[in-house]
């Protein structure tokens, strides 16, 4: 996920505009890029406990399910604009939910403030991509990420 927002803040410097101008709104941008760019795909395999109906398709007890955290997250539904970087949608499922909500979810996301600060927001300004190749992008069915991202500190 780190190397994902680094690229995209790179490539897209004027996301960073709003914190520049209000840093408590950092929280909202990393949460904003974790709901766009979750490092795992497809979530958890499920088995339905009975027959179930979703989106009109009856599921049979048993089956497995496989679900989406990227289109969950994109879900226009629940997320108004939902490729809008800049908006704030709370509740997304980059860490799962409920009881298979990630236990280190806050951890990430201090960590991934701290990695933006630094990276971003200091003195040295932000750090200049050397390379973008379209092939270290991953985005196959169960992982989202970058095989390398090359770029030059000041």
């Amino acid at each position: 996920f780190w190397g994902w927002a680094v690229r995209r803040l790179i490539l897209e410097p004027g996301l960073l505009d709003a914190v520049r101008a209000a840093p408590g709104a950092l929280r909202s941008l990393v949460d904003e890029l974790l709901r766009l760019s979750p490092s795992n795909n497809i979530g958890v395999v499920r088995v339905a406990e009975r027959d179930t109906v979703v989106a009109g398709t009856t599921l049979a007890a048993g089956a497995l399910v496989l679900g989406s955290l990227v289109a969950a997250n994109r879900d226009p539904r629940r997320f108004h604009d939902a490729d809008d970087v800049n908006a704030d949608h709370r509740s997304h499922l980059a860490f799962g939910a409920g009881r298979h909500r990630c236990v280190g979810q806050f951890l990430a996301r201090v960590e991934t403030e701290a990695l933006i600060s630094e990276l971003f927001l200091g003195e040295r300004g932000a750090p200049e991509l050397i390379d973008a190749r379209e092939d270290d992008l991953i985005n196959d069915s169960a992982t989202y990420g970058l095989r390398a991202l090359e770029v030059a500190l000041r």
